[in-house]
C-alpha cells in the first residue's frame, strides 16, 4: 500500500505545480469560450468508463497495426501538412515577401550560390555605403554574414523559378514528417500523430514556413539527427551515423549554435550508452564527422574567402565590426563601445534596440534573464494552448529513457546557450518546440501510469482534448492566429511601387527618416540578383547631393544609363502604389553631367 501511494502522491504533487506554474506564468489563461465547452463535452465523455477503457483498446490496436507502416504513415503526414500549409499560402499570398533583414541577407547570398558564389567582390571604398545595409559585409567582400545553410535550402526554387517560400514550405512539411518519426519511436504512433499535430498548430511554427528563415532548416536537421540516432541504436548500422553527420553538418551551417546543442546532447547519449567500447565510440565519432566534413570544408571556405582567416566565421567578422560585443556575452558595455558606421538605419536600431538590449542583458541576474518574460514567450510561442503546461513538471517521472533524457538535455543546452544572448528573438524558440511536445507527451505517460485503473480515461480525455486544442489553434478556426502578421507594411508598399516603374534600367536611392521611418523596415537589399549592379532597379541609400554624385559617376563610367528615383520615406504610404513618395530625378548621365559642370 505504501509503495503504491508513493507512487500516486509524487505525480499528484507534480500535477499540483503544473496548475500553479499555469496560474503563475500562464496567467490562468482559458482560451475561447467555445474551446471550453468542447473540452467539457470530451470530460464527460472521458469518464464513461466503458466508452473510454473501449477508445483506450482500440487505439491501441491502431497503434500496433501503424507501427508497420513507418513511411506511408511519415509521407502522409509531410504531404498532409504541406496542403494545410500552401493553403494557408494562398490565403496570404499578398503577404509572401521579405520582412525581416535576415530573409533579404538569405536570397542575396541564395543567388550568389546560383553563380557558385560564396561572397562577391567588395565595392569601391566610395560606393560601399550605398549598400550597405544589417548583416551585409562590404569591405572584405560583398557578402552575407550568414553561414549558408539556409541559401543551400533556397537553391532549388531560385533554379526552378518559384517563389522561394515554396522551399520554406516542403522543408517545413518534411520536418513534421520526421518530427512524426521520432515521436513514433518513443511514444508510439497515436501519439505521435498527436504531437505532430500540435508542433503543426503552432503560429510560430507556420510563420516561419512561410519565411526565409534559418529556423525551418534547423528544426528538420535537428530532427533528421535525433531520428537517425534512434534508429542507429537499433541495428547500428553505419548508414545511420553517416545520416546523422550529414544531418548535423549541415545544421552546423544553418544555425551553428543551435545544432551544437543537438550534437552534444546526441554526442553525450552515444558516449553513455558505448562507454564499456572506448574504440568504438572514436569509430562512431569518426564516422559521423566524416558525413558532416563536406558541409565544415563549404564553411571554413566562407571563412576564408569573407573574414581571410579559416577559423573566423562571417558572423563573428560581422559583430564585432558593428556590435558593442559579440552576441553570445555578458559583456558590459556602453556607448563608447559601438564601432562607428555610416549606415544612418543602424545607427538608429543600435542607439533604439541594440545597445539598450546589451545594457539590461548585464544587468540582470541568470535567473531574471529568463524569468518571467522569456518564460512567458516560451511557453506562448511552444504550446498552442497554455493549459498543456500542467504536464511538463510530471515529464521528470519519464526521464529516465536515453532516448527521452537527450531530446530534453538539448533543450536544456539551448536555454543555456541563449542565456548569453542579449538580442533574443521569439522565433528562436521553434528549436524547442519539439522538446516541449515531447515533454508534454511524457507527463501524459506519467499521469497514466500513475492511475492504472483509470488509464482508459486519462488516455481518452488527453487525446481528445489534445487534438481538440490543435485543431482549435489553426487558422481555419482561430481568428487570432494570423502568420504574418499584419496585413500591410513599408517593403510591401515600397514593392508595389516600384512593379509600376517603366521597364528600363533604374537606379531607386531610398531617403531614410530616422524621426519618421523604422530601421525593422529596410528597402535597400538587392535580392533578385548577386550583385546588385545586375539589378533591373538597382536599389541604394540616399546620402545626400554631395555623396550621390560618387554613385552617378561609378555608373556612368560602366555605361549603365539608368534611370533614377528618389524614394522619400518620410512620405507616410496611403495606398498599395504610393507614387507619391517616387520622384524621377533624371537619367545616370544627366546627372553626371550636371554634377560636371558645376
Amino acid at each position: 500500500m505504501m509503495r503504491t501511494w508513493h507512487r500516486q502522491i509524487v505525480p499528484i504533487a507534480l500535477l499540483l505545480i503544473g496548475i500553479d506554474f499555469w496560474f503563475t506564468v500562464g496567467h490562468g489563461e482559458l482560451g475561447s469560450y467555445g474551446l471550453l465547452k468542447g473540452l467539457a463535452a470530451i470530460l464527460a465523455l472521458s469518464v464513461i468508463w466503458p466508452l473510454s477503457n473501449r477508445i483506450a483498446a482500440m487505439s491501441d490496436r491502431l497503434d500496433a497495426s501503424l507501427r508497420r507502416y513507418d513511411c506511408a504513415a511519415a509521407t502522409s503526414i509531410a504531404v498532409i501538412v504541406a496542403a494545410q500549409l500552401f493553403t494557408q499560402a494562398h490565403r496570404f499570398r499578398g503577404e509572401l515577401h521579405p520582412r525581416f533583414h535576415d530573409e533579404s541577407v538569405y536570397l542575396i547570398q541564395a543567388r550568389m550560390l546560383t553563380h557558385g558564389r560564396l561572397w562577391m567582390p567588395p565595392y569601391p571604398p566610395s560606393i560601399r555605403n550605398f549598400f550597405d545595409s544589417f548583416y551585409l559585409i562590404m569591405d572584405h567582400a560583398y557578402a552575407g554574414m550568414y553561414p549558408p545553410g539556409t541559401a543551400i535550402m533556397l537553391l532549388p526554387a531560385i533554379w526552378l523559378g518559384l517563389g522561394t517560400w515554396i522551399m520554406s514550405i516542403l522543408t517545413a512539411s518534411a520536418a513534421a514528417a520526421f518530427f512524426y518519426l521520432v515521436l513514433k519511436e518513443i511514444f508510439g504512433p497515436i501519439r505521435a500523430i498527436l504531437g505532430t499535430l500540435l508542433l503543426v498548430s503552432l503560429n510560430l511554427y507556420m510563420s516561419l514556413s512561410f519565411m526565409t528563415l534559418s529556423e525551418i532548416p534547423l528544426l528538420l536537421s535537428q530532427l533528421v539527427c535525433f531520428w537517425a540516432w534512434m534508429r542507429w541504436r537499433k541495428n547500428k548500422k553505419s548508414a545511420w551515423l553517416l545520416l546523422l553527420g550529414a544531418a548535423a553538418g549541415y545544421g552546423g551551417i544553418t544555425r551553428p549554435a543551435d545544432m551544437l546543442c543537438v550534437a552534444a546532447a546526441i554526442g553525450i547519449a552515444i558516449a553513455w550508452e558505448l562507454r564499456p567500447e572506448p574504440a568504438k565510440i572514436l569509430k562512431v565519432a569518426a564516422t559521423i564527422l566524416l558525413a558532416a566534413s563536406p558541409f565544415l570544408v563549404i564553411l571554413v571556405a566562407q571563412n576564408v574567402g569573407v573574414t581571410g582567416k579559416w577559423n573566423e566565421t562571417a558572423v563573428r567578422y560581422y559583430t564585432d565590426q558593428n556590435y558593442p560585443a559579440p552576441i553570445l556575452s555578458f559583456r558590459h558595455v556602453n556607448a563608447n563601445d559601438v564601432p562607428p558606421t555610416d549606415c544612418l538605419p543602424k545607427q538608429v536600431a543600435m542607439k533604439q534596440w541594440i545597445l539598450p538590449a546589451y545594457e539590461e542583458h548585464w544587468r540582470l541576474s541568470l535567473w531574471d534573464i529568463w524569468y518571467p518574460d522569456r518564460i512567458e514567450e516560451l511557453i506562448h510561442q511552444t504550446l498552442p494552448h497554455l493549459l498543456l503546461v500542467i504536464f511538463l513538471p510530471l515529464a521528470i517521472l519519464s526521464l529516465a529513457e536515453i532516448r527521452r533524457a537527450a531530446i530534453a538535455g538539448a533543450m536544456l543546452l539551448f536555454l543555456l546557450v541563449y542565456t548569453a544572448d542579449a538580442i533574443f528573438l521569439k522565433h528562436y524558440l521553434l528549436a524547442i518546440a519539439p522538446a516541449i511536445i515531447c515533454l508534454i507527451i511524457m507527463g501524459w505517460e506519467s499521469l497514466e501510469r500513475a492511475f492504472p485503473s483509470a488509464r482508459g480515461v486519462i488516455f481518452t480525455f488527453t487525446l481528445l482534448a489534445g487534438g481538440a486544442i490543435a485543431i482549435c489553434a489553426l487558422p481555419q478556426f482561430n481568428p487570432w492566429a494570423v502568420p504574418l502578421g499584419p496585413a500591410t507594411d513599408e517593403n510591401r508598399v515600397i514593392n508595389l511601387t516600384l512593379d509600376h516603374l517603366p521597364p528600363r534600367p533604374s537606379l531607386v536611392m531610398f531617403r531614410f527618416n530616422p524621426k519618421i521611418n523604422s530601421y525593422h523596415s529596410e528597402p535597400v537589399y538587392n535580392t533578385g540578383v548577386a550583385w546588385p549592379d545586375d539589378a533591373l532597379i538597382v536599389r541604394a541609400h540616399d546620402l545626400g547631393d554631395n555623396e550621390n554624385i560618387n554613385l552617378y559617376r561609378y555608373y556612368a563610367q560602366l555605361n549603365q544609363d539608368r534611370d533614377v528615383y528618389l524614394y522619400d520615406r518620410a512620405i507616410h504610404p496611403v495606398t498599395g502604389n504610393d507614387q507619391q513618395a517616387l520622384t524621377f530625378l533624371g537619367t545616370i548621365r544627366q546627372l553626371a553631367a550636371n554634377h560636371a559642370s558645376r
